[in-house]
């Protein structure tokens, strides 16, 4: 199993978000390949070339990471018309016009330098062949969420992103891509797959004046051609799991997480008061250490002051007594003349 670390999309792991918007982009594309020889272009895990299996002629899913091609090899090793190889960084090696479709998403963000990729995929493509090519949104995905990811070597805005691939295709037309929560009405007696739905604003009888929504996306998709451009379907993604509203619902009410974050506030303001009185309670032994220690070096400076005291009075002590020696010899002698007299 591959690990988990944010880098690539695996099946099971980052959360329903996640997997709704790579699947999505997998998904929305499986009858734009149906028929063609198609290249997956950062396949990771192998999922994605999983889907467009099902629909196309072929699929090679190549990739930089080997442990990942080794995983794709290993978990789908049973599906026809899928293939995995490893390849390294550089030229692709592949013959000039072999695939009718490269799939390259949320790939180019990662490159250093991403101007070096293009050249090659429209080396590989049929001169009638389309890129499919997808990267985050910058000014909304890192911008405004203050948000940087660690992966990330080079993101786009949109108009440098349309930029970016009008230097080598000739034709781009762009979709926009981000999760949307919302309600679906639909006929009951006809399955949702085969029903045209209309975008309905929301209507706010306080409102006199119906603006239209406009909605940043937060990915850029583009379908990319030196050909005619076969445009993309629109499309929701409509699962039958509806593990994100599962998610949602499970997730704990807005009273309950306004109860917890008044609680939590309260433990707060205790755990900062007690902190407050530990601090006060700190300072003044601090306070209390700086005086002892001051009364200490005091007290050692008297000691010296007093041991050099004692010192000199010893001193004093044995001149007094060589004082008395002498006295006490010369009034011998004088005792000794005297008699001598």
């Amino acid at each position: 199993m591959l690990e988990w670390t944010g880098e690539r999309f695996i099946p099971g792991e980052g959360g329903t978000d996640l997997r709704y918007e790579h699947v999505h982009r997998y998904s929305a594309l499986a009858r734009f390949v149906a028929g063609k020889r198609v290249l997956d272009l950062g396949s990771g895990e192998g999922y994605g070339s999983v889907i467009l299996a099902d629909f196309a002629e072929s699929v090679l899913g190549v990739d930089v990471d080997e442990a990942a091609i080794n995983h794709a090899m290993d978990s789908y090793r049973a599906q026809s018309r899928v293939s995995f190889l490893h390849v390294a960084p550089g030229r692709l090696p592949f013959n000039d016009e072999e695939f009718d479709v490269v799939t390259c998403f949320e790939v180019i963000e990662h490159l250093s330098n991403p101007e070096e990729l293009l050249p090659e995929i429209a080396r590989v493509l049929k001169k009638s062949g389309s890129l499919v090519i997808s990267t985050p949104n910058r000014r909304l995905y890192s911008d405004e969420r203050n948000y940087q990811n660690e992966f990330h070597l080079h993101e786009f805005y949109i108009s440098e992103f349309r930029d970016f691939l009008g230097r080598q295709f000739a034709n781009v037309r762009f979709l926009a891509q981000r999760l949307i929560a919302t309600s679906a009405i639909w006929d009951f007696e006809i399955p949702i797959s085969k029903q045209s739905l209309a975008i309905v604003q929301e209507a706010r009888p306080q409102e006199t004046k119906v603006t239209e929504i406009d909605i940043e996306p937060m990915y850029i998709v583009a379908v990319c051609s030196n050909g005619e451009v076969t445009p993309l379907e629109s499309s929701f993604l409509v699962t039958d799991d509806q593990a994100l509203t599962k998610q949602m619902d499970g997730s704990v009410p807005h009273s309950e997480v306004k109860q917890l974050l008044d609680a939590m506030q309260e433990e707060r303001t205790k755990a900062q008061d007690l902190l407050n009185e530990w601090e006060a309670e700190l300072l003044a032994r601090a306070n209390a250490l700086r005086a002892a220690d001051q009364e200490t070096n005091r007290l050692r400076a008297a000691v010296i002051d007093l041991e050099a005291r004692v010192a000199q009075t010893r001193a004093l002590e044995g001149e007094i007594l060589m004082l008395k020696r002498n006295m006490i010899d010369l009034g011998e002698r004088l005792r000794r003349a005297e008699k001598s007299e």
